[in-house]
C-alpha cells in the first residue's frame, strides 16, 4: 500500500515505476480511499474490483470462460 496526502503524486509514482520495470498494466488495478467520502467502507477495493471486472468482460468468449472458472474456483475454495 502507498499512502500520503491527496495530490502528492502516489498514482504517478506507481505508474512511473511500472513503466520503468516494464510491468504490464493490463493486470494492474487501483482504488483510492477518499477523505471526502469516508462513509463508503472498502471503496478502494470496490474500485479496484470494478476495474478488473471491466477488463475481464471485454475479453473474447473463450477467455471469458477461463476467467469464469478461475473466479468460481477461487470463491468456492
Amino acid at each position: 500500500f502507498i499512502t500520503g496526502p491527496t495530490g502528492i503524486g502516489k498514482t504517478r509514482l506507481v505508474h512511473e515505476v511500472m513503466n520503468q520495470l516494464g510491468i504490464d498494466k493490463r493486470r494492474y488495478c487501483q482504488g483510492s480511499f477518499s477523505s471526502i467520502k469516508p462513509s463508503t467502507p472498502f471503496r478502494a477495493w470496490i474500485e479496484a474490483l470494478e476495474q478488473l471486472l471491466e477488463e475481464i468482460l471485454i475479453k473474447e468468449q473463450d477467455e471469458l470462460e477461463q476467467w469464469k472458472h478461475k473466479i468460481i474456483n477461487a470463491i468456492s475454495a
